[in-house]
């Protein structure tokens, strides 16, 4: 265990030592990420699939913020569904300004969240994102993993709707068309119930961590873990809707092992260490829990170098 320590030790000392060439490198390959899965999902205007433009797009967003790579997203996104069908675009254009706005507006910070939770849900991996928030954020993010599922739930309703339009330029089946994205969008049970199964496993998560007790982290993504899991059961029989219950809970599993990979590469607490201090003021006496992080040293290798001319010296002397 205590060379996990000193690995993860090393690790963020060459973080810290390289952070200005890593981070354009993982903001690449995030980009790279969610542009290739836009394509794959909704490739419909063949001038954005090709590798040079998804490449050189994804150079331009690894020097630029993480909410470039939210609006470049959304641009992009907006441009596949007016090369199939002009009148469709029209409401998908208001629906995704709706969640731009929404996110700008309540959680600003979480840009990062919107791009990762369709991406994450797409590897069956709903769980992650409310555990890791719920560790290391604030429930504020549930303002940004909300427009992230419903652009998950809406990239299917569009295709769908695009096949059903085929292109056609009547007024009636274009309206027809929006009528069936907003109907289909509003009564998604299966959206709906992600929803309210992400907002609980991220307060659970965030409220645990902050009680004061013991290992209060683990027992966090526990807590989340479980409410993920009876939570979307409980869903599949209220809202009368089929889930694949093997990938729920390999996938929270999963999601579980890795938050738990990120809290220890953030800080492990020594429980076996805990200092209570209790002092005063004019107005107050205080009583504080002080629990310390673990760190460890690198340990130190002594060698010794042995010649052969010190071993002739030590010889006992032959006649």
């Amino acid at each position: 265990m205590t060379e996990l320590y000193v690995i993860r030790d090393r690790i963020k000392v060459f973080y810290a030592k390289n952070a200005r060439f890593i981070n354009p490198a993982l903001k690449f390959v995030l980009a790279m990420l969610v542009y290739t899965i836009i394509k794959n999902t909704i490739g419909y205007d063949e001038r954005l699939n090709g590798w040079p433009v998804l490449a050189g797009l994804s150079v331009i967003s690894a020097f630029l913020p993480t909410s470039f790579i939210v609006f470049a997203a959304f641009v992009m996104s907006v441009m596949h569904i007016f090369a199939a069908s002009n009148f469709l675009c029209l409401i998908y254009v208001l629906i995704l300004a709706v969640l731009y706005f929404f996110l700008i507006r309540f959680a600003p910070g979480y840009g990062i969240c919107v791009l990762m939770t369709p991406i994450l849900m797409y590897l069956h991996l709903d769980a992650l994102m409310p555990l890791v928030i719920g560790l290391i954020g604030t429930p504020i993010a549930g303002f940004a993993i909300v427009p992230g599922i419903i652009i998950y739930y809406l990239f299917d309703v569009t295709k769908s709707a695009i096949s059903m339009s085929s292109g056609s330029m009547k007024l009636e089946d274009n309206l027809q068309s929006y009528v069936y994205v907003i109907k289909t969008i509003s009564g998604n049970k299966l959206m709906i119930l992600a929803i309210i199964v992400s907002i609980c496993v991220l307060l659970v998560t965030y409220f645990v961590r902050k009680l004061v007790i013991a290992h209060s982290n683990e027992l966090a993504l526990a807590a989340g873990a479980t409410a993920e899991i009876i939570i979307t059961l409980v869903g599949f029989l209220a809202f009368n809707v089929k889930g694949n219950i093997l990938w729920l809970l390999l996938g929270t599993v999963i999601s579980v092992v890795i938050a738990m990979a990120i809290q220890f590469m953030r800080y492990v607490l020594d429980y076996n260490a805990v200092e209570h201090l209790q002092f005063d003021d004019d107005d107050y006496y205080y009583y504080v829990t002080a629990v310390p992080k673990l760190t460890v040293t690198k340990p130190e290798k002594n060698v010794v170098k042995i010649s052969d001319s010190d071993d002739k010296e030590n010889e006992p002397y032959r006649d």
